[in-house]
């Protein structure tokens, strides 16, 4: 409280009094600030899970393709596919489906008829395949010998019955059965082509080729022959 002169009078006047008029400051009353307002503006949180959700799937997508060009469509022996198909004119991405399915890329696989190597080369065909190419001795577990091998034989089916799927066939099952399968409207609409197999097993090697010709062409894109149909 304080003493005031008003008029002559001496009187009296409370802080509480001079605040309501305004000639004391209020205590309370924070200080303005002067000054520019800050632009930045806070990170919504849809922004953020946008961006992670985005990481997340590429690197899901980076690490499946890696997954499967490592575990399940390999290309070991590059070197050897090219040199081949370069010779034989064999497509490499069907060179590199058939070691898929029959070896999986081990060059010291045999099977229980006596298939050898990479690309599974019976012992009878490797002699009709060497007399062709003039080749008096070979070892069917050399990577180079057996794709070399198997692209030309590969090409040589090709060239016979003129489709794949029936070229892929007789590789599996024997030039003699593809044949008599083609000779069957049961399997044959056009004596060309095959509709179906009656061997399980050949169906099944069938599919696996033609998933694996899929596969490595979205996979190596520089693997595929432009001027050919995979």
């Amino acid at each position: 409280m304080k003493f005031v002169y008003k008029d002559g009078w001496q009187s009296y006047e409370t802080d509480k009094i001079k605040e309501s008029r305004g000639t004391l400051p209020n205590k309370n009353k924070q200080p303005q600030k002067y000054g520019r307002k800050s632009d930045k503006k806070p990170v919504k949180p849809v922004i953020l899970i946008i961006v992670l959700i985005t990481g997340l799937l590429f690197a899901v997508v980076f690490t499946g393709t890696w997954v499967e060009k490592t575990f399940f469509y390999p290309t070991e022996y590059k070197k050897e596919v090219i040199a081949a198909s370069d010779r034989f004119g064999t497509d490499k991405v069907l060179i590199f489906s058939v070691i898929n399915a029959e070896s999986g890329f081990d060059k010291n696989a045999v099977s229980k008829k006596g298939a050898a190597g990479l690309m599974q080369i019976m012992p009878e065909t490797a002699v009709f395949i060497a007399g062709k190419l003039g080749i008096k001795t070979y070892d069917l577990f050399d990577p180079g010998t057996n794709i070399l091998f198997g692209a030309y034989y590969l090409n040589y089916l090709l060239s016979r019955f003129g489709d794949k799927i029936t070229a892929v066939a007789a590789y599996n099952a024997g030039e003699g059965n593809v044949e008599k399968w083609l000779k069957a409207k049961e399997y044959s609409a056009d004596g060309k082509t095959l509709k179906s197999v009656p061997y399980p097993e050949t169906s099944a090697y069938i599919k696996k080729i033609k998933k694996s010709l899929k596969k490595y062409k979205k996979l190596y894109p520089s693997l595929v022959d432009k001027h050919k149909k995979i």
